[in-house]
């Protein structure tokens, strides 16, 4: 297992492509989960105690 971590790192570092591939995935899924913690807020906001100021 360790080694297919040093294949993947290896390539990360030597491979323009594979390296701009997973960073264009990685974008994408920071936009998909954009807001989810706010989501997530509203969903549990009926269970958690009130709000002091």
């Amino acid at each position: 297992m360790r080694l297919r971590w040093q294949k993947k790192v290896s390539s990360l570092l030597t491979d323009a492509d594979y390296r701009n591939f997973y960073g264009r995935h990685a974008v994408e899924v920071l936009y998909q989960n954009q807001g989810a913690l706010q989501r997530l807020l509203q969903l549990l906001e009926p269970y958690l105690p009130p709000k002091t100021h």
